[in-house]
């Protein structure tokens, strides 16, 4: 009996929980019928009326009810209310909100007793707070444009929860195919609000930032004005210029004409919210007095800038109180100034295009660019920062920044960063696992708070299904890599993969047959990861000398089929842009056909001679690189593989006369030096020259990471004459970074030299 007695007790005790839990929850249908009405004041603006549309219409999808729209008090009786937008019951309801604290694009989500309001700031705030709450609380997800998930419950409750968020960006774009200028509805369900996201004005609109950037001779054009006014134009060299220049910005006159033409495009546009008041994309500020007195005086070339920008600020703001004016902090502008500060409705544009990716932007070697950001962040109220997420030097090849998304994005947040623009692919139809940066990068945007890896699993597990957990190990591999490297992963990386090991490669091709393995019965599914795939088959098919024996195997497949089949569904699936604007052509498909058709010996026979520097040291004090384990630039355009007698192993690196490229480089983190060890580097080089005179072909190393010269050495033709075959240089005596490259490059002109052979470099260990 006491048994029974306990077990007694213990359900009632869970029926109690389960009911108190239930309490818990705000019920919106039962056996498919509605138990809440859906409500809209008779002042609602067109957006708020739209956000009450698509919750009714989603509310259906989900649970099979109709929910039609009422007036408040029109609802049927005993009906709980869904208050939709910032009606006046809607405002009762919320009590002690401060709306002017909603700026900007705020939302209040809020259970009052048997009702609930999902408003927010105009115009977009209540939208967003629409999808806050399909998403967050009915469980609707929008992984791309054309993938979506929609749950079915006939019987529809939701958690009671509270919140009220504005995000600190108020202006949010992610420039990337899918979200560019189309798709507009997805756009807005993401809550990107950016000049290239133009969402309609009855879905509550975007930023129009008018101009967009480099606006100085757009508002003023030389060929209207510098004839009659060339001193509104810089100074350079004791001549006033209209080409490749700037505005004289100490100039009252051209100040007044500006303002004039800028108020009149406000005027015109009056619900952009934006004016680029900036720059012109390059160098050549003016050098007259005036404006290099007030430079003088700040301490910077930004000072002229945010001295005149403020004053035409100024001007706006009083018959346009809302306008937000941006300029740049940019090239020659870029340091903070010592004296002026931004006014409150200027905006302070930065851009991390010299960044390394790889690493947070506070870090150590992104040191530059952070100092400029914080100390403007200490002088303006807002900042707008202009970041890369993408490879722009080839779009097709992935760019493993994933593990630094979320740190930049919330280190913005705590910088005054209020604008952010995250430039990725905006040409190619699905870039390299760009809708999942979509989704994640918007999702961080709207709140830097949230949890980036649980957010890349939430995606992976609805657009890759079974195939997730691969194509995130994938995504580990390739970040992992570039970590471990401690290579620089510029946003110009190019098709440069050397810090993927074979075994990094090798496991890369096993997690993609593994994914494309556990949905081969799901064609959707399939189709979305061979598109994620196509990338690590670029990289493949560009990376000659990786053992490639074992790439196409788990598909029966070789190198050559690999390629044709990625150069036939480039352009069928819209991934065929290698560059911005820029597409394959047949000459480059050729060129993969060529690398594609690479047999590479793996067991390349090392040098059958050694160099007479190193005869007399222990093999352990000195590395012979081969052919094998150079870097070839554009290899089968620039560079090809040549039998060579005279080669160490019988083998050459060839660079043709014509070519100016850095072609054939040997690149520091391809070698690893013992602790506190010094290296003196030697190229072994020969040349087939056609003229008696001039450059036969340039050495040099060079640092990618600081964009700097380390040394380099033009040889010339007739300091060749009476040397036959082979001559070792030697390059100096280093301790090279990580970033560091040693390169030949022939002279460019055919007619001087025939061609470049580059037998092998070798390092010497010093102590």
């Amino acid at each position: 009996m006491g048994y029974i007695k306990i077990c007694l007790v213990a359900v009632i005790l869970a029926f109690g929980v389960s009911c108190s839990a239930a309490k818990l929850d705000y019920r919106i249908t039962q056996d498919g019928k509605p138990l809440a009405a859906i409500v809209i004041g008779a002042d609602a603006t067109l957006p708020e009326q739209n956000a009450a549309k698509e919750l009714s219409s989603y509310l259906n999808h989900v649970t099979g009810a109709s929910f039609p729209l009422y007036a408040p008090g029109a609802q049927p009786s005993g009906m709980r209310r869904i208050l939709v937008g910032q009606s006046v019951e809607s405002k009762r309801l919320l009590g002690d909100i401060d709306w002017e604290k909603l700026k900007f694009d705020g939302i209040a989500i809020k259970f009052v007793g048997n009702d609930l309001v999902l408003a927010g700031d105009r115009p977009r705030g209540t939208v967003y707070a629409v999808y806050t709450f399909l998403e967050e609380y009915v469980g609707c997800k929008w992984w791309t444009p054309k993938a979506s998930y929609v749950p079915r419950k006939r019987d529809l409750s939701v958690k009671i929860k509270d919140q009220v968020h504005v995000s600190p960006f108020l202006y949010r774009e992610t420039f990337y195919g899918p979200v560019l200028r189309k798709n507009m509805d997805f756009a807005v369900k993401l809550k990107l609000n950016g000049h290239f996201e133009p969402v309609a004005e009855d879905m509550g609109g975007h930023y129009n930032l008018l101009g967009f950037v480099h606006t100085a001779y757009t508002l003023l054009p030389p060929a209207v004005y510098f004839k009659d006014h060339p001193e509104w134009y810089s100074l350079i060299d004791g001549k006033r210029t209209g080409v490749e220049a700037q505005l004289c910005l100490s100039n009252e006159e051209m100040k007044k004409e500006l303002i004039k033409q800028a108020m009149k495009l406000v005027d015109e546009n009056p619900e952009a919210g934006m004016i680029s008041i900036s720059q012109n994309d390059g160098y050549n500020p003016c050098q007259c007095d005036k404006c290099q007195a007030i430079v003088k005086e700040e301490g910077s070339e930004s000072g002229p800038i945010i001295r005149f920008v403020n004053s035409v600020a100024e001007e706006l703001e009083k018959k346009h109180p809302g306008i937000l004016v941006e300029t740049l902090a940019y090239v020659y502008g870029r340091k903070a100034p010592k004296l002026v500060k931004p006014r409150s409705n200027v905006i302070v544009r930065l851009c991390s295009i010299e960044c390394d990716f790889a690493r947070p932007l506070d870090s150590k070697i992104n040191a530059s660019f952070y100092k400029d950001l914080t100390d403007w962040a200490k002088i303006s109220k807002r900042l707008f920062v202009w970041d890369y997420v993408v490879n722009f030097g080839d779009l097709l090849v992935g760019h493993p920044n994933w593990n630094v998304i979320a740190p930049n994005i919330r280190m913005f947040a705590k910088n005054s960063v209020v604008g952010l623009f995250e430039q990725g692919d905006g040409y190619n139809t699905d870039a390299v696992f760009g809708n999942m940066k979509i989704w994640v990068i918007s999702h961080l945007m709207w709140n830097p708070d949230l949890d980036q890896r649980r957010l890349m699993k939430e995606f992976a597990n609805g657009y890759y299904g079974p195939a997730a957990p691969y194509l995130l190990k994938y995504l580990d591999l390739t970040s992992d890599a570039i970590d471990r490297s401690k290579e620089f992963l510029g946003c110009f990386n190019g098709v440069n993969m050397s810090y993927m090991t074979q075994k990094d490669m090798d496991g890369a091709n096993d997690l993609f047959d593994s994914a494309e393995k556990s949905v081969r019965n799901n064609p959707a599914l399939l189709h979305r990861v061979k598109l994620e795939r196509m990338a690590l088959d670029y990289m493949w098919i560009q990376q000659i000398f990786y053992d490639r024996s074992r790439v196409g195997e788990a598909r029966g497949i070789g190198m050559n089929a690999i390629c044709n089949d990625f150069i036939k569904q480039a352009p069928l699936t819209g991934n065929d842009y290698i560059h911005e604007a820029a597409t394959m052509t047949k000459e480059y498909y050729n060129t993969l056909r060529s690398y594609a058709a690479v047999q590479v010996d793996r067991n390349v026979k090392r040098a059958t001679t050694i160099p007479s520097v190193v005869r007399k040291l222990k093999r352990d004090r000195w590395m012979d690189i081969q052919e094998d384990e150079m870097y070839l630039h554009q290899f089968g355009t620039v560079t090809t593989l040549v039998g060579d007698s005279t080669a160490s192993n019988g083998k050459a690196a060839y660079i043709p006369g014509s070519s100016p490229e850095w072609a054939v480089q040997l690149k520091a983190n391809g070698i690893t030096l013992p602790e506190n060890t010094k290296a003196t580097i030697y190229v072994s080089v020969r040349v087939k020259a056609k003229a008696a005179t001039g450059p036969a072909f340039s050495i040099g190393i060079y640092d990618d990471a600081s964009s700097r010269q380390i040394m380099r050495k033009v040889v010339n033709i007739e300091d060749l004459h009476g040397k036959d075959g082979y001559i070792d240089y030697n390059l100096g005596t280093y301790s090279p970074g990580p970033n560091w490259f040693a390169y030949v490059a022939a002279p460019g002109d055919g007619n001087l030299v025939e061609g470049v052979y580059v037998d092998r470099f070798y390092v010497v260990l010093t102590k």
